[in-house]
C-alpha cells in the first residue's frame, strides 16, 4: 500500500489564506519535525502531493511565499554548522508558536519597527519590545506631555487633559 504525501499546508489553507497565516501554519509543521528542514524538500513533497490540483504551480508559489516570509521575519534561519540549504525553526519561531499571544506580540513589534523621535525612542521602545505595551503607552504619553508642557511654556503644575486644552485652546490664548 502506498501512502500519499501530505502538505505541509493543506490546499484549501494554501488558497485561502494571507501569506503571513500560511506561513503559521507551515511554521507549526516544520516545528514538529525532526531534524533540519530543507526547502527543496518542503517543496518537493508539496509538489507530490498537489499533482491532482488544477492550481498545484500557483499552490506551490504561495507556499514558497509562505517560505519567503519565515525566513524574511525571522522564525526560520540557515544552520551555521550546516551546507547550506539546511535550516531550523529559530527560537523566536519556537516562542511564537508557544504562546498564544504570540502572533499579537510579533505584529506589534513588527508595527513599531521604524525610528521613533529620540525622546520617545528612550521612553518606550523597551517596553514595547518586551510586550509591556501598557507600561509603554503610558511612557509615551507622559513624553507627548512633557514635550507639550514644554512648547507651551506652563509649569508642571498643568497635568493631563486641562494642560491640553489650555495648551491648544483656539481662542483663549493657547499657546500652541
Amino acid at each position: 500500500m502506498k501512502i500519499p504525501p501530505v502538505p505541509p499546508v493543506p490546499a484549501e489553507r494554501i488558497r485561502s489564506l494571507p501569506t503571513r497565516d500560511s506561513a503559521l501554519l507551515l511554521l507549526r509543521h516544520l516545528a514538529e519535525a525532526t531534524g533540519f528542514v530543507t526547502y527543496t524538500g518542503t517543496v518537493g513533497a508539496s509538489r507530490m502531493a498537489f499533482p491532482d490540483e488544477s492550481d498545484s504551480a500557483a499552490l506551490l508559489d504561495r507556499l514558497s511565499g509562505a517560505w519567503a516570509w519565515l525566513e524574511a521575519h525571522a522564525p526560520l534561519s540557515k544552520v551555521p554548522s550546516q551546507s547550506e540549504p539546511f535550516q531550523r525553526v529559530t527560537r523566536a519561531g519556537r516562542d511564537l508558536l508557544a504562546d498564544p499571544q504570540g502572533i499579537l506580540r510579533f505584529d506589534a513589534r513588527h508595527r513599531l519597527t521604524g525610528p521613533l523621535r529620540p525622546k520617545l525612542e528612550g521612553a518606550l521602545r523597551t517596553y514595547y519590545d518586551l510586550g509591556d505595551y501598557e507600561t509603554a503607552c503610558f511612557a509615551a504619553t507622559k513624553a507627548v506631555e512633557v514635550a507639550v508642557r514644554n512648547a507651551a511654556g506652563h509649569d508642571n503644575s498643568h497635568l493631563g487633559v486641562s494642560l491640553m486644552r489650555k495648551a491648544f485652546a483656539p481662542h483663549q490664548n493657547g499657546r500652541i
